[in-house]
């Protein structure tokens, strides 16, 4: 038998076993309870938002929020404008004299215990004055899909769980852009399928829920260490607290945000992650492992002059993507993501896997104009 097929079926059953991980999880995931609750039935509930220099996206995104089918008397929306330069507080005021369910905080001192700096803080000046049993955050610059708020009260209701936890997808217009729109999408769904399996390995911020209950077990952020991932953050702790975690990917329960606009933003975006990655412990050789095989095979293939293992190996790659993409990307209406992922999605993919452990070797993290 020549090497060029040992490493095919190595790298066949590696790649297989971890997309088998990835599809029953999600398949486990989605086994929740979600009937509709009556009006009368709803819990209250407070929508947090932190802002900072968002006067372009803040209006758009309280509006979405506002024309969701949830009782106004049974939701409030914070925003926290942290410390913007922008007319991102002129906004607010406009909106909270608008609109009785809405109130702001503004934060001004930027010189907070390190735990507390940057969006952590934001949101722990919102969980001190919010009064909803559950804490729904997004953010500044996402829109809310009109089912989002209830569908998320009945996944707390119904299963009485302590956190829930939804696919975020991108909005896009470019190439750029629908790039990293199948790459949230790509990333939920292994979320998705992590929690399938009680493996917090990874959530977005901007659709991430908790009970009030469970925000007082934790101690909020003040009794937490500082991260630039302050999402899973959250997540890892409610998951040593045993607190039960639901991750929705279905449409009703997305939120979308809009991709970041340039290279550079982009690659500061992954190099947080990547960084904030590192609280995943175990799961981070694992995680690593299954994924540098289709890079060993795509290597080896270089070495040994082979077309045909490089092929072999991109499509193992294809195909494990493919089944955990497609059902998704059909039911969000995304087809149009699914036909690009082949193949220039998977390259894409491909590329972000490669440039990742570069990003470990610098430890200062740019976002939002801050420094950490």
């Amino acid at each position: 038998m020549s090497i060029i097929l040992y490493i095919f079926i190595a790298a066949s059953l590696i790649w297989g076993l971890r997309t088998a991980f990835f599809l029953t999880g999600i398949y486990r995931a989605r086994k929740i309870q979600n009937t509709p609750l009556s009006d009368d039935k709803l819990p209250f509930i407070s929508v947090l938002i932190p802002a900072r220099d968002e006067e372009d996206n803040i209006e758009v995104c309280v509006n979405s929020i506002l024309a969701n089918d949830y009782p106004i008397d049974k939701y409030e929306i914070i925003c926290i404008n942290d410390c913007s330069e922008d007319k991102t507080e002129k906004i607010l005021k406009r909106l909270s004299a608008k609109n009785k369910n809405f109130r702001y905080r503004t934060l001004k001192n930027t010189d907070r215990p390190l735990n507390l700096k940057g969006k952590p803080g934001a949101l722990q000046a919102g969980f001190d004055i919010a009064k909803g049993d559950y804490l729904l955050m997004t953010d500044a610059d996402c829109i809310a899909n009109t089912s989002w708020m209830r569908s998320i009260a009945n996944c707390f209701v119904n299963n009485q769980a302590d956190m829930v936890l939804g696919l975020t997808s991108l909005g896009y217009k470019n190439m750029f852009e629908r790039f990293q729109a199948i790459e949230w999408f790509y990333m939920s769904l292994l979320a998705s399928g992590g929690i399938g399996w009680d493996s917090p390995i990874g959530c977005f911020g901007n659709n991430l829920s908790m009970s009030k209950k469970l925000i007082n077990q934790t101690g909020g952020f003040r009794n937490l260490p500082f991260s630039v991932t302050e999402d899973l953050l959250l997540m890892q702790t409610a998951h040593k607290l045993k607190a039960k975690i639901c991750y929705l990917s279905d449409p009703d329960f997305t939120i979308k945000s809009a991709p970041v606009k340039s290279f550079k933003e982009y690659i500061q975006q992954h190099h947080r992650w990547t960084l904030g990655g590192k609280q995943l412990g175990k799961f981070v050789p694992l995680f690593v492992a299954s994924s540098a095989v289709i890079w060993v095979g795509l290597g080896a293939a270089l070495i040994l002059q082979s077309p045909l293992l490089a092929i072999l190996t991109l499509s193992i790659r294809m195909l494990g993507d493919l089944l955990i993409l497609s059902k998704p990307l059909i039911e969000h209406k995304e087809t149009r993501l699914l036909f690009l992922y082949l193949p220039l999605g998977m390259l894409h993919l491909l590329f972000i896997e490669f440039i990742s452990p570069l990003l470990l070797f610098k430890t200062t993290v740019e976002w939002k104009g801050r420094r950490f």
